[in-house]
């Protein structure tokens, strides 16, 4: 995640250290040691994981309406 109004060759670089890092071993042993699976490099775009967020948000964000969870 970057803030709005990030430039785009930021975003870039971002992006392409994002998606080298869900194909390094070493971070995927790690990850896996947690309990973790790393994306593909297909979900590892910004615009993938704005769709990502937007559906746990949607999904989440009635669950916790309900269950009358508030932010303080």
């Amino acid at each position: 995640y970057a803030p709005k109004g990030t430039p785009k060759p930021v975003l870039e670089k971002l992006t392409a250290a994002l998606q080298k890092s869900v194909t390094d071993p070493d971070v995927i042993k790690r990850l896996d040691g947690m309990g973790v699976s790393a994306v593909s490099m297909e979900q590892a775009t910004p615009a993938a994981l704005r769709t990502h967020l937007k559906n746990e948000i949607d999904t989440l964000g009635g669950l916790l309406i309900k269950a009358g969870v508030q932010a303080n």
